[in-house]
């Protein structure tokens, strides 16, 4: 559960999840993330949205 941790504060291992599963994708956080990061902060929500479906999780 990424979309609930702050960047400076240390990633608890036991919120994350690694699956193949994109269902369990966290696309609010995802979103979250990606429109506060300087990199892609000018993408639309549904260019995020259509990269997401069109990716390969491993």
């Amino acid at each position: 559960m990424i979309g609930s941790c702050i960047m400076n504060e240390p990633l608890d291992l036991k919120d994350v999840t690694i699956s193949s599963d994109p269902s369990l994708l966290d696309t609010a956080a995802i979103l979250r993330f990606l429109h506060d990061s300087y990199w892609a902060n000018k993408r639309s929500r549904s260019k995020i949205l259509d990269s997401l479906k069109g990716s390969v999780l491993l």
